[in-house]
């Protein structure tokens, strides 16, 4: 089993290397889809690759706490579904970024930024996402409550008391509610 994991992870660094090596050959210095590929290796394929060369994980108990991924051993296949998962959102991510954000049109493109556009955008986000957090607090119970409750306990209890649609607002991926079935 661990063979096949470090098949996928070859190809996987493999394809990553090929379109940062493009990236950067087609970049005219630093830029957000250049930094934007180095987050993703230092966060994201640096992790996978020391999870995978190790064989797994365990985390060690403290605090008493016991949570279903506290162990991950890659000889168990049912870690190989998660795994592909997250291998393939990296390839197709991989994907996107050699098809659409690295040619030579990129060099010849406008690269004016209208700095009004940008403010408007980041001031619409913030906006965004004081309306989430708050309409979250308000969820809960109020502030006092939220301050106190766990995140994952917390969106457990939502997910229980409103359905999947609370999904929407808390976790668009659907992470933090894996275990609330």
């Amino acid at each position: 089993m661990i063979v096949s994991y470090l098949f996928l992870l070859a190809i996987l660094l493999a394809t990553y290397i090929s379109v940062l090596n493009r990236v950067k050959r087609y970049s005219a210095g630093l830029t957000p889809l250049l930094g934007w590929l180095m987050g993703l290796g230092f966060f994201l394929l640096v992790p996978l690759t020391i999870l995978t060369l190790h064989g797994g994980y365990e985390m060690p108990p403290a605090d008493g706490i016991t949570e279903a991924w506290s162990k991950v051993n890659l000889a168990n296949p049912v870690f190989f579904r998660p795994y592909a998962v997250i291998w393939l959102s990296l390839m197709l991510t991989c994907l996107a970024a050699y098809q659409f954000g690295a040619s030579p049109a990129c060099l010849e493109s406008n690269r004016t930024i209208s700095i009004p556009k940008l403010e408007r955008v980041l001031r619409i986000t913030m906006a965004l996402s004081i309306v989430s957090w708050a309409t979250m607090v308000w969820l809960v119970g109020g502030f006092a409550e939220f301050a106190v409750s766990h995140w994952y306990l917390r969106n457990v209890a939502l997910a229980e008391r409103y359905g999947i649609t609370i999904v929407a607002l808390s976790d668009p991926a659907g992470e933090s509610l894996t275990g609330a079935r």
